[in-house]
């Protein structure tokens, strides 16, 4: 699966650095560009998508669809390179949320998922930054273990 599945968003900030709300849809080129600036971290599987505390969204033609967390399991588990290990959600907002999108998510697909408390900013170097301003990160990384659902 390597960078996940791309929705697709514009803005620019300062050092070019790109953000993943849904509130910047726009060009899906650039979360491309961006997905190939992201650095992996060792043992998870990145998922790159716009997203908010409770739904993530993608493009398909020129229409955005708002998907749950039981559609993204189900796309995740479909793609042929998807693995076993943890989760790094790099979607904005997703981790926000207790029982939001982050935690369902580990529920559906049975392991860790660590999921942004705010915006997420991928820079070209790299470099990943979470909060309101691209320039400050003030956000950070909660992690999500998959809880016994009844």
């Amino acid at each position: 699966m390597g960078a996940g599945y791309h929705g697709g968003f514009g803005n620019t900030y300062g050092s070019r650095a790109i953000s993943l709300s849904p509130t910047y849809a726009g060009d899906e080129n650039k979360l491309k560009t961006a997905s190939k600036w992201v650095k992996p971290k060792s043992g998870y599987t990145d998922i790159i998508i716009h997203g908010s505390p409770n739904h993530v969204e993608i493009k398909k033609g020129n229409d955005w669809i708002r998907i749950n967390h039981r559609v993204l399991a189900r796309m995740y588990k479909s793609d042929a390179g998807h693995s076993k290990r943890p989760i790094r959600l790099i979607s904005c907002k997703t981790g926000k949320d207790i029982n939001g999108f982050a935690q369902n998510l580990a529920n559906k697909l049975g392991r860790k998922v660590i999921a942004p408390s705010d915006t997420v900013w991928i820079h070209p170097s790299g470099k990943i930054t979470i909060g309101p301003d691209a320039r400050i990160n003030s956000g950070k990384w909660i992690s999500y273990y998959p809880k016994e659902t009844r």
